[in-house]
């Protein structure tokens, strides 16, 4: 299937049936908002929303309203701030390009094509979590890793086209803050993935869930431990030290 939407597509028009706009100060951001300020989370907020953290306890049906209406302090693509509303708001975009549910599209166009048998994937009221909430083994983890290594490829078979890879590792902001990592330090974040100083791209979800691709050795990472946010920096720590080691063989 083939929608006529690019990065630069305008996302308000595609959602604005779907909100109840309280905060009209949000509209002309609102409005200028492009598919690719949710990829790079660049909307514009100066709060990182949906954080799992921060919403324990709120109705999760109202959530999407509360993003909506949050203060917007930045005209769209200013700005970096990491977080989950841009994802979530990405899910709703595209229940409205699909007009069906995501989840299933998802789940017979991915999903069932590389044989992951039991995926769970939380929604938020009624649109997928986006940014989080995604439930895989770890074999299913590595599976992700191989279509980015391969670029786009899985078994031969041709999952995403190879521009589709080459856009979504495209770096969209550069990170100043020094880290004690070496190889899984978040220098550059692309779209929807990080890319190290040392030329590492992985991807790490909460409570230490990690892809982690090593494209001249070839070499994918996984680490994954059931969600566990006390063990997060301890497996990172970890897969950075065994890179590290895999780079001195």
């Amino acid at each position: 299937t083939s929608f006529d939407i690019n990065l630069d597509t305008k996302i308000y028009p595609y959602i604005y049936k779907k909100i109840k706009l309280t905060n009209k100060k949000n509209l002309k951001y609102l409005e200028e908002i492009k598919l690719d300020n949710l990829l790079t989370h660049s909307i514009g907020y100066a709060y990182p929303l949906l954080m799992t953290r921060d919403i324990k306890g709120m109705d999760e049906d109202g959530l999407l309203n509360y993003a909506i209406n949050y203060p917007i302090s930045y005209q769209p693509a200013n700005k970096f701030l990491y977080s989950n509303v841009g994802f979530y708001l990405l899910s709703v975009f595209m229940e409205s390009i699909l007009e069906t549910s995501l989840y299933e599209y998802i789940d017979r166009n991915f999903f069932k094509v590389l044989s992951i048998e039991t995926p769970r994937w939380d929604s938020y009221g009624s649109y997928l979590v986006g940014a989080s909430k995604l439930y895989l083994s770890s074999v299913d983890m590595l599976k992700f890793g191989e279509i980015i290594l391969n670029k786009g490829l899985y078994k031969g078979l041709r999952i995403l086209n190879k521009e589709s890879i080459e856009k979504m590792l495209e770096i969209s902001y550069t990170n100043s803050n020094s880290s004690r990592l070496n190889y899984l330090s978040e220098d550059y974040y692309c779209r929807g993935i990080w890319l190290s100083k040392e030329n590492i791209i992985f991807a790490s979800g909460s409570g230490g869930q990690i892809i982690a691709i090593l494209e001249d050795e070839d070499i994918i990472i996984v680490a994954n431990n059931g969600n566990d946010e006390a063990y997060s920096k301890d497996i990172k720590l970890d897969v950075d030290k065994l890179i590290g080691k895999m780079k001195e063989v």
